[in-house]
């Protein structure tokens, strides 16, 4: 497969012409192919999941992006805060640049603390098969600064924020619907938590306020969602965030070690 690269140029096609790493069931690295031909083909490959929090006054609330109408898979549903394949030869560690490319955030893989990996089949008809490796990751944004929101045109519609608490309830089946804020885009900042202090500029939350519920989200296993939020809950705890450390800076997540299919404990990170 490799080779198949090797005739083709370099790698530097965009979206579905991109190549990518693909696998075995058992993980064993097979070669390199196009984006496009690993769904045709149903290869597995991976993909980097960044889940993005903020500090606010009543505890941590989670970023969610509703997905650009004009995108193939899942148009204008509500989806985790940044997502994106892997290149052939990358590393989760390069999957941060998702961060900047869709929302405008600068962040550093030492920034990142590992909440695990999952697999997914999702297949559409016999000529296309997705079979991803999400590693996913939790990045607490530093409450002191301003959030700059510049999401990709392209690729992101709008951006949400929603209660940690309240979308466990409804990924759980104990509410129907979450309201959700949605957040400005190109740098105004919204008010609460640490901006007040400084007397910044910020929208207010009125008229910002919309509902939604579990089919608004890009139909994956309710039980990745339930998993992934409830292992934030349990990082939060973990990294020592509470109301107070809400007010000031995000603390340093503790440094992650290494990978495995169970819940990381430490937390751990994915090796390269």
């Amino acid at each position: 497969m490799s080779n198949e690269r090797e005739a083709h140029g370099q790698r530097c096609e965009p979206d579905d012409e991109e190549w990518v790493d693909v696998y075995d069931e058992d993980g064993r690295m097979l070669g390199e192919v196009r984006r496009h031909d690993a769904h045709r083909l149903g290869l597995w490959h991976r993909t980097f999941h960044g889940w993005v929090v903020r500090c606010a006054d009543d505890g941590w609330r989670v970023v969610v992006q509703r997905r650009h109408a004009a995108k193939e898979r899942h148009p204008g549903r509500l989806d985790v805060s940044v997502a994106g394949h892997l290149r052939a030869g990358e590393t989760w560690r390069d999957g941060v640049r998702e961060f900047a490319e869709e929302l405008g955030l600068v962040v550093r893989p030492d920034d990142l603390t590992y909440l695990g990996e999952f697999r997914h089949v999702d297949a559409d008809g016999a000529n296309w098969c997705d079979r991803e490796i999400w590693t996913v990751f939790l990045y607490v944004l530093p409450a002191a600064d301003p959030i700059v929101w510049r999401f990709h045109p392209r690729e992101v519609a709008a951006l949400y924020e929603a209660r940690l608490p309240d979308l466990i309830a409804l990924f759980c089946g104990d509410r129907e619907m979450v309201e959700m804020t949605r957040l400005p885009h190109h740098g105004t900042p919204v008010c609460g938590g640490a901006q007040a202090h400084a007397g910044m500029p910020c929208a207010t939350e009125r008229n910002l306020r919309e509902t939604a519920r579990r089919d608004d989200f890009v139909p994956r296993p309710w039980s990745y969602y339930v998993t992934v939020l409830e292992r934030m809950e349990r990082a939060r705890a973990r990294l020592g965030v509470s109301l107070t450390a809400c007010a000031g800076a995000a603390p340093k997540p503790k440094a992650p070690q290494h990978a495995t299919s169970r819940e990381p404990d430490g937390p751990e990170r994915p090796e390269g």
